[in-house]
């Protein structure tokens, strides 16, 4: 933007510059050549002299300057049609100096570009800068008028819900990456015998994490499967931060610490491998050739032409930051509105809230958890889950089993074991993250284990009624 505008300033001074040295030469003074030269915009030369610098300046003046009212016409227009925009009450203010920005304006119906700099006082906002710290300092510099205001900021470190303020969302392009990978590559399809898989995932970059962590939280199939994840990367700090992570079931996590290209003997056997980062066209045509012919081979980011090339049906192109740029990944509303309903439908359940349901009494169950961001994210997983839990089992979540019922807990378990809670006995302690109840599903008592049935039904329902 800062070097479109200096083109601009250029391309509008050059006719004058190119007057001046042509008056210059042609014997008049500095002063009264830099005026001959000003009036020329306005097509009344006040001098005869001429020469080819001259001509040149008659002709571009006026253009130049016609080119500038236009412009700026144009500006005020701009400003008049936000002005109004933003009066609508959908309306987004798009704050940053990314491309995204415009692609976001084109999915929100009344959005608004916002003038470099600038935060105007009306409508939603999104904020979106290349730098982090730039985003972080016009946070800091606008803080007055975003008060009170539903601000979506766009990071690629924050995750996007584990965010515990209340002034504004997350949108986290690779957090959504990962997420999305696991429901339109899914490894089971549908309810059936145990799984026994093995996923390869080569590249432990924040992408690489996050595939691993909602890999653990949403690939909970059947209580007898055995998936196997075998990582490669620098997985030592996620190693020391979840050392006590339990899976409940059968899965495990092995962590290799050398290179991937030494273990092509697990590469043959394998179900799925994941390249965070695409290899070269040749390695992937050479795994192609040596895989399983019924194993997948997903590369984040592998563009068209490559995958026109390789014909085996293999190998996958996944990631593409469009395919999660969306209204519903920018703002998820459906999900924040699912887990809403949950903790309401919760509320009503064990007493914390009666009558009949309504917006305002959901919203106001959830305002009560401000100081309890672990609750409100428990149900947001709950919530995500569910889109696992339907493929897998349809209306049967109407009379959920104890299958299902199990399922549910194992990954209940998962998504506290991940929040570093452990096992105890006796009560719940928020504190020092204990609970008695992470434990496997027929250690719990009767009623324990009924409460995991009643948790399904409770999503179920709370999403029966949007």
């Amino acid at each position: 933007m800062k070097s479109k505008k200096a083109i601009i300033t250029v391309l509008f001074l050059l006719p004058f510059l190119i007057g001046l040295i042509g008056y210059m030469q042609a014997g008049i003074p500095f002063a009264n050549a830099a005026y001959c030269s000003f009036v020329l915009y306005a097509v009344n030369p006040v001098s005869d002299e001429l020469n080819v610098l001259i001509h040149i300046a008659r002709w571009t003046a006026p253009a130049a300057l016609a080119s500038g009212l236009l412009m700026t016409v144009k500006a005020l227009w701009r400003r008049v049609r936000s002005y109004f925009t933003l009066l609508h009450r959908d309306a987004f203010l798009l704050c940053g100096d990314t491309a995204r920005l415009s692609q976001m304006q084109q999915l929100l119906p009344h959005a608004v570009l916002a003038p470099e700099g600038t935060c105007p006082s009306r409508g939603s906002c999104v904020i979106d800068f290349h730098e982090e710290e730039d985003a972080l300092s016009f946070l800091r510099s606008h803080e007055a008028e975003l008060r009170g205001r539903s601000v979506v900021l766009c990071s690629h470190n924050v995750d996007m819900f584990r965010n515990d303020s209340d002034t504004f969302r997350i949108f986290n392009p690779t957090e959504l990456i990962a997420r999305e990978y696991w429901f339109t590559h899914p490894l089971v399809t549908e309810a059936g015998p145990a799984p026994s898989l093995t996923v390869v995932l080569i590249g432990f970059d924040p992408l690489g994490e996050k595939l691993l962590t909602n890999a653990i939280l949403y690939n909970v199939f059947h209580r007898e499967q055995r998936i196997t994840y075998h990582v490669f990367g620098d997985t030592a700090l996620f190693q020391g931060v979840h050392r006590d992570l339990q899976l409940m079931v059968n899965d495990s996590i092995v962590y290799d610490d050398g290179p991937w290209t030494a273990r092509i003997d697990l590469l043959k056997g394998a179900d799925r491998i994941i390249f965070t980062q695409t290899p070269a066209l040749n390695v992937l045509m050479e795994l192609q050739e040596i895989c399983r012919s019924d194993a997948r081979i997903d590369c984040c980011g592998l563009d068209e032409v490559a995958l026109s090339l390789l014909q085996g049906g293999l190998v996958r192109s996944f990631g593409r930051e469009a395919d999660v740029l969306t209204r519903e990944g920018l703002l998820q509303e459906k999900l924040y509105d699912a887990a809403k309903r949950l903790n309401y439908h919760y509320a009503r359940l064990y007493g914390s809230s009666e009558g009949n349901w309504s917006a305002e009494k959901m919203e106001t169950e959830w305002l009560k958890l401000k100081l309890n961001p672990f609750t409100r994210h428990s149900n947001i997983a709950a919530a995500d889950y569910y889109r696992i839990s339907r493929m897998l089992f349809g209306d049967r979540l109407n009379e959920p089993d104890e299958e299902m019922a199990e399922l549910e807990h194992i990954r209940w378990c998962r998504f506290h074991y991940l929040y570093h809670w452990q096992y105890a006995p006796g009560k719940k302690d928020s504190v020092n993250r204990r609970h008695p109840c992470l434990r496997p599903y027929n250690e719990l008592s009767r009623e324990d284990q009924e409460k995991d049935r009643e948790s399904i039904i409770a999503l179920n329902e709370a999403l029966a009624e949007r």
